[in-house]
């Protein structure tokens, strides 16, 4: 049998051919693949520097408004088992948790210069400043009203005492070029500059610059402190007495003079005078911010003394407080920037109590006037501990619901002082605003 013989011998070599380029394909691939998988292999086990991220410092400030000297309030010391310290024991805590703390001294210290205090020409006596020192305070503003309620010598002697104490006071110095110059404090490698100013003054006795002066608020000449400040640290403090007493709305001048600081340069106003609360808010000026409490309310008085549970709200304005609390943070190293950020804002909202009607009807024995922290105050009252209690044996979310209601009503119908704490901490929180948190 014949056998037919193909004529086209290239086409008898095609299955061929295409099988090896084929394996030849597939070998190079593999090659490329196994030469990758040892690179990556080789690169994982070679040693190679790791970047870590900056560590960053932190400076905490706890600042508290008005000290005052009213003749109660120095009565209440005397009585008291420690003095002045004993008035405001209960706020400690914050103070000495804090880097930082700071108060404005509304009053002179000039037992040796000055005059016994009275009626709105103040005066304290000479263990004052050790008292402030020892529960914790370390920055103190001297520019109010009242800072020549003694006259230059009062200025000059309330200097001496808080110096000789260790604390560094802001806003009036034994000449004008020191009352202009900004306090550096430092801790943590965090630089703060603070800086204070008076809107007002009761008896302006600045005369001559070598002489003690009181800084008063000129706007241009603040922002200009402002921004040679900011040069000299990594944060900008500033004090401010001002505003229209027992208002709780800022002024047109405070909320301008507010803009401008912030643009200046500074991060944190602590505002004071009115003896009331006034909002906490964030201040947006010249391309950056700043936070503006422009009133932090008295700290210690015997204002609104006669308060009671059954009085209109408002009668008890000048005896809320709160201790504010705010952390600047910096990353540490060369490429930190050289600024610090005001990172947490906190609040703890104060109460003056003060037992004048029981004592002027001569059911105390002695003045009591001290300044209580709202929330632990009611952490420790019963209805609130009955509250957790509760909560914890409650198995259903609706039983939870109902023994919280239970509490909260039985909080609200107590007598003193529960129901009025009660009330005093949601009027805080309504002034305040909603740029703060309660701790």
């Amino acid at each position: 049998m014949n056998r037919i013989r193909s004529t086209n011998k290239i086409n008898d070599r095609r299955p061929i051919t295409q099988t090896l380029l084929r394996d030849c394909v597939t070998l190079w691939t593999l090659w490329w693949i196994a030469y990758g998988l040892i690179t990556l292999l080789y690169q994982e086990s070679s040693p190679r520097s790791i970047q870590t991220p900056p560590r960053v410092a932190a400076l905490r400030l706890a600042a508290v408004g008005d000290v005052m000297m009213h003749q109660d309030v120095q009565r209440a010391a005397d009585q008291a088992p420690s003095g002045f310290a004993a008035l405001w024991l209960d706020v400690v805590p914050l103070f000495t948790r804090a880097d930082l703390a700071f108060a404005n001294l509304e009053t002179p210290v000039a037992p040796r210069t000055g005059r016994k205090n009275r009626a709105f020409v103040f005066n304290a006596p000479a263990d004052l400043p050790a008292a402030l020192r020892q529960t914790g305070l370390s920055i103190i503003s001297t520019a109010n009203n009242h800072a020549f309620d003694q006259g230059p010598a009062g200025v000059r002697e309330t200097l001496e005492r808080l110096r000789a104490e260790k604390l560094l006071p802001v806003g009036s110095g034994l000449t004008r070029a020191e009352a202009e110059s900004a306090i550096i404090a430092e801790h943590n490698g965090i630089k703060v500059a603070f800086l204070a100013f008076t809107d007002l003054l009761n008896a302006n006795r600045n005369q001559r610059p070598n002489e003690p002066w009181v800084r008063v608020l000129d706007i241009d000449s603040a922002t200009e402190a402002v921004s040679a400040a900011r040069r000299l640290a990594d944060a900008v403090v500033v004090s401010v007495h001002w505003g229209h007493e027992y208002s709780h709305a800022p002024t047109i001048r405070q909320r301008e003079a507010a803009q401008r600081l912030v643009a200046a340069g500074c991060d944190l106003i602590l505002g004071h005078h009115p003896h009331v609360l006034q909002p906490v808010e964030w201040v947006e000026a010249g391309n950056r911010q700043g936070l503006v409490a422009y009133s932090l309310g008295n700290f210690i008085s015997n204002q609104d003394r006669s308060y009671h549970a059954t009085s209109p709200i408002a009668t008890g304005d000048s005896r809320d407080g709160v201790a504010l609390i705010v952390t600047f943070t910096k990353a540490e190293g060369a490429n930190s920037g050289g600024t610090a950020t005001l990172e947490r804002v906190d609040y703890e909202p104060l109460w003056t109590e003060n037992n004048w009607r029981a004592w002027k009807a001569g059911k105390a024995k002695r003045r009591d006037i001290h300044v209580m922290r709202i929330n632990a105050a009611l952490a420790k009252s019963q209805p609130v501990a009955a509250l957790a209690e509760n909560l914890g044996k409650e198995n259903s979310a609706q039983t939870a619901l109902a023994a919280g209601a239970r509490a909260n009503a039985a909080l609200n119908s107590s007598p003193n002082p529960w129901r009025i704490l009660r009330q005093r901490q949601e009027r805080i929180a309504s002034i305040l605003g909603k740029s703060v948190a309660a701790q």
